[in-house]
């Protein structure tokens, strides 16, 4: 039986390498953003890794653990998020954002985000189906 993980040769390095995406920005908790597990492949694929400045970091894990994960879904909060994205789409040319959190779909997708939007979770479900399907 094949394993595949969140992270790993299945991801969103791929769905990026499809849209031809070479700089992504990575939105999660301040643990994903910091840390490298979710950015080595991506990396490792060619394709440049920006998170948010520490403050921004502060700020989307904060609404993460404070909203988010409570059901809360806040107007202000979206702009907050785009404010922080279209920043990064500006200074770090990001093409596209990779939501690593299960949470931020609640408040981010492909309407709402000013990028691409790669939604982590739904990117392992496709993979899944696919293997199921062979």
């Amino acid at each position: 039986m094949k394993k595949i993980g969140l992270v790993g040769g299945t991801g969103p390095e791929s769905t990026a390498m499809y849209y031809k995406i070479r700089k992504v920005g990575l939105l999660g908790t301040a643990f994903t953003m910091e840390q490298e597990y979710m950015k080595q492949d991506l990396k490792a694929a060619g394709i440049q890794v920006f998170v948010p400045n520490e403050q921004e970091r502060e700020l989307v894990a904060r609404r993460i653990f404070k909203e988010l994960e409570n059901g809360i879904v806040k107007k202000e909060t979206l702009r907050e998020f785009q404010t922080i994205m279209n920043r990064m789409k500006e200074q770090d040319g990001i093409e596209g954002v990779i939501l690593g959190c299960t949470e931020l779909p609640l408040l981010l997708n492909s309407e709402t985000c000013p990028v691409h939007c790669l939604d982590a979770v739904q990117i392992h479900i496709r993979k899944l189906i696919e293997l199921a399907m062979e």
